[in-house]
């Protein structure tokens, strides 16, 4: 995504995203939550989780560009 501007603009762009995903929860939470998505598409969840990892990454999806990967955040790749 571009860089917003520093200002007004920038400030109601950003005002403007945060209410689209606002919503977007909202109807996700009104179709029983994320349980609900995970069943809508249990054969794309099971092929995301039915492999064995090889390796842990950062989470970051500039980073985690491999396949069978585990992707955590911060210092718990240390762990």
């Amino acid at each position: 995504m571009a860089e917003l501007p520093h200002n007004q603009e920038g400030e109601d762009m950003k005002e403007n995203v945060w209410k689209k995903s606002e919503e977007r929860i909202k109807k996700i939470r009104a179709k029983g939550g994320f349980a609900s998505l995970a069943r809508e598409y249990a054969d794309e969840v099971k092929e995301m989780v039915d492999r064995s990892a090889t390796c842990v990454c950062c989470i970051d999806g500039r980073v985690a560009l491999f396949q069978n990967t585990v992707a955590i955040a911060e210092s718990s790749i240390l762990i």
